[in-house]
């Protein structure tokens, strides 16, 4: 059937007024810095909105902290859920490191971020044949991590290295106690033997749990365990224990462990990892704003997506996938508030997060 072209113009305006809008009361920017420029403009809010404009303004300025994206294709699936849930549950935070020639920078970096006066920290590495290469650089630049543990005053470093307690025998676990002569922790490093660990699942768990059961930790000392692995933990019956059982064992301890994961590429050197998710515009309009439960969401073009919400304590509440520019989402049976929602392009390596106000009594 072919349309006369008188009626074009008129397909056109209503193909237009189909497309959903922003709302208009929500700033599109000013003369004012970004961090003091209102997200909600309360001389534009239509009625409906006007109850509480200010509180919208306040709720969409709230910062999250949302697990790291990573590429599967380069980090396992399961080590990642598990370091991340471990650093998330014990205040600490996750790494993810492609190029192993730079596990010293990165070890330096979180010791520069997080270290405290009267400090007691743990290196806790994977000691099995994967890790060689990374656990040689280590090796090498073990001075230069010491040093910058010794700026700190009153700081004790131990080190334990974990392989898998069922293929590796007596030799699956080593241990340095605490000390403040930082020359030990170096002895100690060079002479780290490595064992062949079995399957690709090593003894991280159990590992762990040693290591916090066996050390002599200050009461007032602030705990840091810097976890550097390219393997998961392995699970029960193969190990002792459980995520949920490590956590609960870091708060035993009167304050909480903080563990820093560094999650270590398996590629072999010389292999190009793939590039990190870069964070750029995907997303064209996310209403109604506050929502009572059901959200739009309309993408700039269109594409193979995937997408999750998230709480503002960083747990995923919501995910899915899907091939098409416009998403709709019911949250109706979640507790008013904040949600983050984070739109992912798998394929270009890009993502855009927006956050969405859940307000089930307006």
């Amino acid at each position: 059937m072919k349309f006369p072209k008188t009626l074009f113009p008129l397909l056109v305006l209503f193909l237009a007024a189909c497309q959903p809008q922003k709302p208009d009361f929500l700033a599109t920017g000013d003369t004012l810095a970004p961090e003091n420029r209102p997200i909600a403009d309360s001389s534009l809010a239509p009625k409906e909105f006007q109850m509480n404009v200010h509180e919208i303004d306040s709720l969409l300025r709230i910062q999250v902290n949302l697990p790291k994206l990573y590429d599967t294709t380069v980090y396992s699936p399961m080590e990642v859920t598990q370091f991340s849930s471990l650093a998330r549950e014990t205040g600490g935070e996750t790494y993810f490191l492609t190029d192993a020639r730079k596990i010293s920078q990165q070890i330096l970096s979180i010791i520069d971020k997080h270290l405290e006066e009267k400090s007691d920290v743990v290196i806790l590495i994977d000691k099995t044949s994967s890790m060689e290469d990374d656990i040689d650089k280590i090796k090498k630049s073990v001075s230069s991590i010491i040093d910058a543990l010794s700026k700190k005053p009153d700081v004790r470093i131990s080190v334990a290295a974990y392989g898998d307690k069922n293929s590796d025998g007596k030799y699956w676990f080593q241990e340095m106690p605490f000390s403040t002569d930082f020359e030990k922790a170096n002895v100690f490093v060079q002479r780290i033997v490595l064992t062949d660990g079995g399957d690709y699942p090593e003894s991280v768990f159990d590992g762990a749990a040693h290591m916090m059961d066996s050390l002599k930790w200050r009461t007032d000392s602030k705990k840091m365990i810097l976890l550097l692995g390219d393997a998961p933990s392995l699970a029960p019956p193969l190990s002792q224990y459980t995520l949920k059982d490590i956590v609960a064992k870091s708060k035993a301890h009167g304050v909480l462990m903080n563990y820093y994961p560094v999650i270590i590429s398996p590629l072999p050197e010389g292999v190009e990892a793939a590039p990190f998710f870069k964070e750029t515009p995907l997303i064209n309009s996310v209403y109604p704003v506050p929502s009572s439960g059901e959200v739009n969401v309309l993408m700039n073009t269109e594409g193979n997506y995937e997408y999750e919400l998230y709480d503002t304590n960083g747990q995923l509440v919501l995910n899915g996938k899907d091939e098409t520019d416009k998403f709709q989402f019911d949250i109706s049976d979640k507790t008013n508030g904040v949600y983050i929602l984070r739109m992912i392009n798998p394929t270009t390596k890009k993502f855009e997060q927006k956050k969405i106000i859940l307000s089930k009594n307006q």
